[in-house]
Parts: structure tokens; sequence; C-alpha cells
């Protein structure tokens, strides 16, 4: 995460850290994708909108309508945010996101 104060990421952390205790979800529209924030680790997931086919559009590559899907949107709420697991949503995606060397460490 970069330190100068006109990066948008900068601007994010420090949102973060002085007004939610340092845990936070910011959702980027023009991504369609939620930032799960905890102190200085965090990671990108979908956002709770899905296509008429049922399917998430991450960073809106296929251009369709998207439409906010209650399920997804209600197990983001209630599941994460209200069940205090956004530590822990992020420390499954570190962990799932985490390169062991592939084939050649085997």
């Amino acid at each position: 995460m970069s330190l100068n104060p006109k990066c948008k990421s900068f601007l994010v952390a420090y949102h973060n850290f002085r007004c939610s205790a340092n845990i936070g979800l910011f959702i980027n529209v023009r991504k369609c994708m939620v930032l799960f924030l905890n102190g200085a680790n965090g990671g990108w997931f979908p956002a709770p909108y899905l296509d008429k086919h049922g399917e998430v559009d991450p960073s809106l590559r296929r251009h369709h309508q998207l439409f906010l899907n209650q399920k997804r949107y209600d197990v983001l709420l209630r599941n994460v945010w209200l069940n205090h697991q956004v530590q822990s949503t992020i420390a499954r995606k570190l962990e799932g996101d985490t390169n062991t060397g592939g084939w050649e460490s085997l």
C-alpha cells in the first residue's frame, strides 16, 4: 500500500484507520469488487451483483447489466460484517492465494 497521501489506497487506509477501528468493507463500483481491510491486510472479493445469468462480472469486463443479488448481499452483511468475520475471511483469502511454488517445489 502506498504512503503517498494523493494515492487512493492511502486514502482508503487512512479512512479505515480513522473511522472504523481499522476494519472495513469498501465497494469499488468501477470494478464491481468489495475490498475487505483489516489493518495492513486485505483482499478483493466480488461484489454482490450478478448479471441475468447469475454470474459475477469482476472488473465489469462483459459490460452486462448487473443486479443486486439479495442472497449474496445478506451473506456479506450478516455472515461477514455483523458476525465479525472480516479478519477470518481475509485470512482464508490470503491462504488460498499463497503460491507455494508450483509443480517444481513438489
